[in-house]
């Protein structure tokens, strides 16, 4: 009767202990607070992932030189263009200025014309490179001929075809053959013109 007492006794206390152990657990646990971690995608700001609109995606700056000789004239000329993909990589369309010289030798007929105008183009990319192009121009031109001066308007049609290779991530060198589908007092023959350039992207 003796030991049952003390085993009682015994188990009550280590009850005891057990619960006022729990108690003071209980008070110093302090909660850990919740953070909610912020979900960080691509830096589209850096250099590798640039912010950048659906539009100026699809821009296209480029700049295009051509030069030719035919006995004895000689036409060389720049043409900057700024252009927008209307389907990636299918159909463009772009307009820019231009610049072209032209120089005559024939007999005793020697001159030479200045060209400044603007293009508005067009441009179907087929496949593995290969593309077409029909631009429409207006031309104002400055002629000189043993030391006369004139000066005229006109227009022509030309037609494009050549290639473009990427050299970078969005860069691209191009190169073909443009003609003139109109003749003109200043065009009197359809010229094919080799032509080589560049074009770019943001």
């Amino acid at each position: 009767m003796i030991c049952t007492n003390q085993i009682r006794t015994l188990v009550l206390c280590v009850i005891l202990s057990g619960l006022h152990l729990t108690s003071n657990a209980q008070g110093n646990y302090e909660e850990a607070p919740f953070e909610e971690e912020e979900f960080k995608g691509p830096n589209r700001r850096s250099k590798g992932n640039r912010s950048q609109s659906t539009f100026v995606q699809g821009l296209r700056f480029g700049t295009k030189f051509n030069f030719s000789i035919y006995g004895n004239e000689m036409l060389y000329g720049l043409e900057p263009t700024i252009g927008y993909q209307l389907l990636e990589e299918i159909f463009e369309v772009g307009f820019g200025p231009m610049f072209m010289h032209y120089h005559n030798w024939s007999g005793f007929s020697k001159f030479h014309y200045i060209q400044t105008g603007g293009q508005v183009y067009a441009t179907l990319f087929l496949f593995d490179g290969i593309y077409v192009r029909a631009s429409a121009r207006q031309f104002f031109l400055i002629q000189r001929q043993q030391g006369n001066r004139a000066t005229a308007r006109t227009q022509n049609v030309y037609l494009e075809g050549g290639y473009q290779y990427q050299v970078g991530d969005r860069f691209w060198a191009t190169a073909g053959l443009e003609m003139n589908l109109i003749e003109t007092p200043y065009a009197s023959r359809r010229y094919l013109t080799p032509t080589f350039g560049f074009r770019m992207a943001f």
